[in-house]
């Protein structure tokens, strides 16, 4: 069995499913139950929409993503998207059981910077540290 091409969206077009029993009669087309299909919901009557859950939206593509180079080589000509990362000192959920309380340095994405929870003062100078690296990088 060969697989078929994916199926480029329609622009307005999402994917959804069909919920409920019986197979719902459209011109030149039967939905069945459980089918999944790309499909314009406002085609379908509006008597019917409650029968269709939507199951996601196309991705749209603003910027290309490109991994990064390891050998240092300059990028050929591609767009790039300058990632504006944040990072913020967060209290540390394990050690609110413990005697002192310890933190977190987490950037925008979520990801823990380090490896153990440490004392205020300590992730604040350790803070300073990672903007300054940060700095002298972008200069």
């Amino acid at each position: 069995m060969e697989r078929t091409k994916t199926y480029k969206p329609k622009p307005g077009e999402k994917k959804w499913r069909k919920i409920g029993g019986g197979s719902l009669h459209l011109p030149n087309k039967i939905i069945k139950p459980g089918e999944t299909l790309w499909l314009d919901i406002e085609k379908i009557p509006e008597a019917f929409r409650d029968l269709f859950e939507l199951i996601e939206e196309p991705v749209k593509k603003e910027f290309e993503k490109i991994e990064k180079d390891i050998t240092g080589k300059k990028d050929q000509g591609k767009v790039t998207q300058k990632e504006d990362v944040t990072y913020k000192i967060v209290k540390n959920e394990e050690s609110s059981t413990s005697s002192t309380i310890l933190y977190d340095i987490v950037d925008s994405k979520g990801n823990v910077l380090n490896k153990q929870a440490l004392p205020e003062d300590e992730a604040n100078s350790t803070l300073a540290e990672i903007l300054n690296k940060k700095k002298l990088n972008n200069n």
